[in-house]
């Protein structure tokens, strides 16, 4: 059982803040059933932090991508012969700040491991900012699963180096 988390996931953040006001809310202006508040609450704190990750069965062939609310993994199992191939994926994004006239751009660079199957559904296993570790996740994915692995950084800057080659500066 090959597990990997990805750590806290978004998606139901602002649900839980939100459901959170409201029991605040309950818990002020109807006192008589503050009950319902607490429960409301207590709902909300197991929504906030809730984590993503994904979960590989190697010995029944499957895997799970899942989101952990309350304890429990939810997510559906697929099968695992239907993945070919583990990429390692370059995330290249910039902001741009404007505050009095100064422009300042905030670059971040990041690496995402997925893996692939069939019908072109792809699954975020984890993601990093430094390369070297990113890539040795790569080739243990690929090694344990027996898979095609693609490092699209790599090919990148082999297209790079061979556009280059052919000009005189």
């Amino acid at each position: 059982m090959l597990k990997i988390t990805n750590g806290p996931s978004f998606k139901y953040f602002y649900f839980g803040v939100v459901w959170g006001v409201i029991s605040v809310l309950i818990l002020n202006f109807y006192p008589e059933v503050f009950y319902i508040g607490i429960i409301g609450l207590l709902f909300s704190f197991f929504l906030i932090p809730s984590f993503t990750g994904t979960v590989i069965d190697l010995e029944k062939k499957q895997i799970k991508h899942y989101v952990n609310l309350f304890f429990f993994k939810i997510g559906n199992w697929q099968n695992l012969t239907d993945f070919y191939r583990v990429e390692l994926l370059l995330n290249n994004n910039s902001q741009g700040v404007n505050y009095r006239s100064v422009v300042h751009t905030v670059k971040v660079r990041s690496f995402y491991i997925s893996i692939l199957n069939r019908s072109k559904q792809r699954i975020e296993l984890k993601e990093f900012t430094d390369y070297k570790e990113a890539r040795k996740m790569l080739d243990s994915i690929s090694d344990r699963l027996q898979i095609e692995k693609v490092d699209r950084q790599e090919l990148i800057l082999a297209k790079n180096k061979k556009s280059n080659s052919g000009r005189f500066f």
